[in-house]
């Protein structure tokens, strides 16, 4: 059996793959540089899988993610799959920041359009639902909906249900070390990381005059990542968005939550 962690990012996911999913036992970890164990699989054995980038980039279009989904279930339709999600408003912020993160030049509300939905990401983009009817109906195995809140917070629930779904032995929780975790960029850092993407010429900017992202500023910690996301830390931080702002998102989707919260539940894993 093949087991599929397809994401979403910013959801824990780095977390399960570095300190959970390699120390389970009876399944085999497949790491991301060991791919060609794909081919290796001994069908008696179970192996997991886990790469949010399966299901898509991480703001990808909504008919860019369902297009990714089929095609894994073109590759491996009898997998069955592990899927991870986030409070809406937390989520969109975390993925803004990822956006900048990867050469992004874009003001928040010029990425997500929360009144006119004129951004660049869509509101139906961030519609869960859509993308668990995709895998409920492209996979057979109903998938293991994981949230968040019980990655980061919830293990002592979620690893009896999770073990119950896929078999083997989990992890103690007191086994399990934290680790680094992926560092975000905090509010003013971000506004620089944006100004100097927005000169930087990139996959998200082709209009970009300056290629601050070449090999050896990167080798040096001097491209406008490094230096906006791990030399500047030490500044005081804010919140990208205001209280309202994230009420007004959380409302828009307060239904797309529910349902998916709903379905960590009838997994088991919700309390």
């Amino acid at each position: 059996m093949l087991f599929l962690h397809i994401g979403l990012h910013k959801t824990g996911t780095t977390f399960l793959q570095q300190a959970v999913f390699p120390k389970w036992k009876g399944i085999h970890y497949i790491p991301e540089d060991k791919l060609e164990f794909l081919v290796r699989m001994d069908g008696a054995q179970d192996y997991l899988l886990s790469r949010e980038g399966l299901s898509g980039k991480n703001w990808a279009h909504a008919e860019e993610r369902a297009k990714n989904i089929a095609c894994l279930a073109g590759l491996f339709p009898l997998a069955k799959v592990l899927i991870s999600f986030r409070k809406h408003s937390s989520f969109i912020v975390s993925s803004y920041k990822q956006y900048l993160q990867q050469g992004g030049y874009l003001a928040f509300e010029d990425y997500f359009d929360l009144n006119a939905d004129r951004g660049f990401m869509k509101q139906e983009d961030f519609l869960f639902r859509n993308k668990m009817d995709l895998v409920d109906q492209l996979f057979e195995p109903s998938p293991f909906v994981m949230l968040y809140e019980d990655i980061t917070k919830n293990l002592a629930y979620l690893l009896p249900a999770l073990e119950r779904y896929m078999g083997g032995t989990a992890p103690a929780v007191e086994d399990i070390k934290l680790g680094r975790r992926n560092k975000s960029v905090g509010y003013y850092p971000a506004k620089l990381l944006r100004y100097l993407n927005g000169k930087s010429f990139s996959k998200l900017n082709d209009q970009g005059k300056y290629d601050l992202y070449n090999w050896r500023l990167k080798r040096l910690g001097l491209d406008p990542r490094s230096i906006c996301q791990y030399k500047l830390g030490f500044l005081p931080d804010r919140p990208i968005l205001n209280a309202e702002q994230l009420k007004q998102i959380d409302n828009l989707y307060a239904d797309d939550w529910a349902y998916i919260k709903e379905r960590a539940a009838s997994c088991g894993n919700a309390h």
